[in-house]
């Protein structure tokens, strides 16, 4: 019994690892970016498309059964926080519009929903971390 408690602990911490792993990464990209900058914003929307594959891959490991429910239910969260961002995905608009004043709202409206996104992202993220048992 305690050799299988042992392994089951064991899958669990390298899970964990996984999840960390994925974590610092994504929060260390989004950090770099300047989502004033509209490449920025696509580069965020490309890195939010591959975070979305890379959870759901930590999602459907093996391990997974020895995660705590409320963590799955967190990670769920985390997935659904992905797919909304990229759903609703804003297009670029093309720098020679005639109209600029309405180019400028429509940049400024891109630039707070990218970053109202990833801090959607950020914040589901700790509430991962927040339903992981207190000793990891």
């Amino acid at each position: 019994m305690r050799e299988l408690d042992a392994e089951r602990d064991d899958e669990f911490q390298t899970w964990v690892k996984r999840l960390n792993a994925e974590s610092m990464t994504l929060l260390k990209q989004i950090s770099e970016f300047d989502l004033t900058d509209s490449d920025d914003r696509e580069a965020f929307y490309d890195l939010v498309e591959k975070s979305e594959a890379r959870f759901t891959d930590l999602r459907n490991r093996d391990e997974i059964a020895e995660v705590p429910t409320n963590v799955t239910i967190e990670i769920d969260r985390l997935l659904d926080r992905f797919d909304e961002a990229t759903k609703r995905r804003v297009i670029r608009v093309s720098a020679r519009d005639p109209r600029k004043e309405r180019e400028r709202k429509k940049e400024k409206q891109h630039r707070e929903m990218a970053r109202t996104r990833s801090e959607q992202l950020a914040e589901q993220l700790r509430n991962v971390y927040d339903a992981l048992p207190n000793d990891e």
